[in-house]
């Protein structure tokens, strides 16, 4: 699905702005104040390039994230916000934990008092 889901970013070309972008595109535009124009260009590019890596690879760090996002969505466009709930509840690891907290009567009797 992440594979999927990335090659339709790429087809789409689809991109996204940071701060950082607008702070380089603004320096781009004032570039005339400058005496060595041509090295601040190159110096800009590099910058550029290293930024989408960057941001190529939150993407990648983020592939659980998004694919459990991608499939609540499909979930819920295929059987409803009830289901995309009660499955969104069955893969939270907090929900899981308090589940596990409260099947295990000595450790939830030891939270409860002081």
């Amino acid at each position: 699905v992440f594979d999927r889901f990335i090659s339709y970013l790429n087809e789409q070309n689809f991109d996204y702005s940071t701060p950082a972008d607008e702070h380089l595109s603004g320096l781009k535009s004032n570039l005339g104040q400058f005496e060595d124009e041509e090295m601040i260009k190159e110096r800009i590019t590099e910058m550029k390039s290293s930024l989408q890596n960057q941001k190529q690879e939150q993407v990648r760090s983020s592939r659980d994230f998004i694919e459990r996002n991608i499939e609540r969505e499909w979930i819920s466009q295929v059987y409803g916000r009830e289901e995309r709930n009660r499955i969104s509840l069955k893969n939270d690891e907090y929900v899981s934990k308090a589940i596990e907290l409260l099947l295990d009567n000595e450790s939830y009797q030891t939270i409860l008092k002081p």
